[in-house]
């Protein structure tokens, strides 16, 4: 990790984030959480700086937590992650449209049409369209939804599920579109 520009206390307890100990991880997540906005600018620079996809993991939590309206921009960098489940807290975070309790102060929708139209994970891509489903009310949500819509295929239905219908059964090639 970048080294910090001012040593504290946040600093050591976000190195104690890629402890294998779980208690040990668990107290400095603990820590940093009571600690609130005063750990935002360290976990702010690990999550852009540290090599570490685990402590990247935790910062965008507990920058969601309490990083306030001046996490916006780290949470935004952390959609761009190499790791899916960064990305995906992320994500969330910008969903909710809150870190800390406070308001992001920024329009998350175009980040998530990106991420749903974008991203190499089939599980953030999803995440981002149910979020999205929540704001069909904007029409930049809505085209995005319509977009997925018309890209994905039904998904094919079981034989069980159409039997218990009362359907009879259809050759499996059938059932899978063929």
């Amino acid at each position: 990790m970048a080294a910090p520009s001012e040593p504290g206390p946040a600093w050591t307890l976000v190195e104690q984030l890629a402890s294998e100990d779980v208690r040990s991880r668990m107290a400095a997540v603990d820590q940093l959480r009571t600690l609130g906005t005063a750990a935002a600018p360290a976990l702010q620079q690990a999550l852009r700086h540290d090599q570490r996809p685990v402590v990247r993991r935790w910062c965008t939590h507990l920058l969601g937590v309490v990083g306030g309206r001046n996490a916006a921009s780290a949470i935004v960098s952390a959609t761009g992650d190499s790791v899916a489940a960064v990305r995906l807290l992320a994500l969330q975070t910008l969903a909710l449209g809150q870190a800390g309790g406070k308001d992001l102060g920024l329009d998350p929708v175009p980040h998530l049409v990106r991420l749903a139209r974008q991203d190499r994970s089939k599980r953030v891509r999803e995440a981002a369209l149910q979020f999205l489903a929540t704001r069909r009310a904007d029409p930049r949500a809505a085209a995005c939804l319509r977009a997925a819509s018309l890209e994905a295929p039904p998904p094919p239905r079981p034989a069980a599920v159409e039997e218990s219908a009362g359907m009879p059964a259809r050759p499996a090639a059938v059932r899978a579109g063929a």
